[in-house]
């Protein structure tokens, strides 16, 4: 029968948060304890209470662990009590005076609370060791017959074996310190080159808003010459229609670089949206009246997802606008809109009959100032369209990808995470 009875530790830390927290783990684990800060309140507290076991750290003020294993077992009373000692062991000098203490046990600092606790299990009841225990090599040791061995050899052994061990410790603590400089170096790398996007990313923000009050100067000048247009000379007129068109080519990529910028910070507030009925506003005001005459388009009803409105008006615009400036020549565009539910995601994509692009090209898609559709087309843009729909979709915590062939049209997917609903997110 086992007895009720719960084992006293006393356990010799000066401290104050290691034999808390010593005493706590220990506590928790079923045995009572009480404590001393030094070798010499130690002794007081044996005069009047004897504990079970004695744990003690090694180094202290006043009386270190050394003396105080020493002192206890020299005095009959209480040299049968099992005297742990905490130590470091970093060294053949500290293993030498360990041994010479005259403690029982030896725990190496640090120790793994639940290691120490079935240590001290192990010392005070070898018994109710299991052989599946992680002390149980101790109480069933292996099978090894009589060793006939002088006691120096043996101890020239055991300095062997623990000075290896060091030595492996301190190659171990080596890397450990490697590491932890590589990571220290690693995330301030990673800070450098974030503060460095940010601040061109708000150069480009406010170079981009500084170009638009000229542009609007200049396309306020060149409506004014509209109405003189009819008594210039071909020649002039001819110049300030391609000047009037360079400068809305200007002005779009003015705005898209705005977009883009707004694209990695804006707030988005998180709200119910019906594309459907978004995207079919948005063909209606962005197809030219020459294109939709002959148009094919069909949107699936009641394509629902959880998103910023602003940020979903954005991407779409982009893809409509896509699919329009890369229309086949001569052919009717065709813009076909479908939705899926995939999983935890709401899947919805664009589909249209335009050139195409290299599908081996379509890593590079999403990247500002790329055009990789220009089979058959003249009209290329900035290439910023589909980067800011990629920043959007990544703040939407979402995936983009396109598939096509050239020639054969393209399709792009956009797969946003069911959500519920938020008043925002950041």
């Amino acid at each position: 029968m086992i007895d009720a009875r719960k084992d006293l530790v006393l356990v010799v830390e000066d401290c104050p948060v290691q034999s808390r927290q010593t005493m706590d783990v220990l506590d928790a684990a079923g045995f009572s304890v009480s404590h001393a800060p030094n070798g010499a309140q130690a002794l007081k507290l044996l005069q009047s209470s004897e504990p079970d076991l004695i744990l003690s750290d090694a180094v202290m003020p006043v009386m270190d662990g050394f003396d105080l294993a020493r002192a206890v077992k020299q005095n009959k009373r209480w040299q049968h009590i099992p005297f742990v000692l905490l130590t470091i062991l970093d060294d053949t000098d500290d293993l030498i005076r360990s041994l010479k203490s005259g403690a029982d046990h030896f725990v190496r600092k640090p120790c793994a609370h639940a290691d120490l606790v079935a240590r001290l299990r192990h010392i005070l009841h070898p018994e109710r060791v299991g052989p599946n225990d992680t002390e149980s090599w101790m109480t069933h040791p292996p099978d090894i017959g009589k060793l006939d061995v002088p006691p120096q050899r043996l101890f020239n052994l055991l300095i062997s074996t623990y000075q290896q061990a060091v030595h492996i410790n301190q190659e171990l603590k080596a890397r450990e310190a490697s590491v932890r400089d590589l990571n220290r170096r690693l995330m301030q790398r990673s800070a450098m080159l974030e503060a460095a996007n940010l601040e061109l990313e708000g150069f480009a923000h406010s170079l981009t808003h500084d170009l638009k009050q000229p542009l609007e100067v200049m396309s306020g000048h060149l409506t004014q010459l509209e109405k003189y247009w009819q008594h210039a000379p071909v020649e002039a007129r001819q110049a300030l229609e391609a000047l009037g068109i360079q400068s809305e080519r200007m002005e779009v990529l003015v705005n898209n670089l705005l977009e883009l910028s707004r694209a990695a910070h804006a707030r988005l507030n998180i709200e119910r949206i019906d594309l459907s009925g978004m995207i079919r506003q948005i063909i209606s005001r962005l197809l030219p009246d020459s294109m939709a005459a002959h148009a094919m388009i069909r949107i699936d009803p009641d394509i629902i997802v959880t998103a910023d409105q602003r940020a979903c008006t954005v991407m779409l615009e982009n893809l409509v606008r896509n699919a329009i400036q890369f229309a086949s020549p001569g052919t009717p565009l065709e813009l076909d809109v479908h939705c899926r539910m995939s999983g935890n995601e709401v899947e919805f994509w664009i589909e249209d009959n335009g050139v195409g692009f290299d599908a081996r090209m379509a890593d590079r898609l999403f990247e500002p100032f790329q055009n990789l559709r220009t089979h058959g087309n003249t009209h290329l843009g900035p290439g910023i369209g589909l980067a800011t729909v990629k920043r959007l979709v990544d703040r939407h915590e979402g995936r983009i990808w396109a598939v096509s062939h050239p020639g054969e049209g393209s399709s792009f997917h956009i797969a946003l995470p069911v959500r519920p609903l938020t008043p925002s997110m950041r």
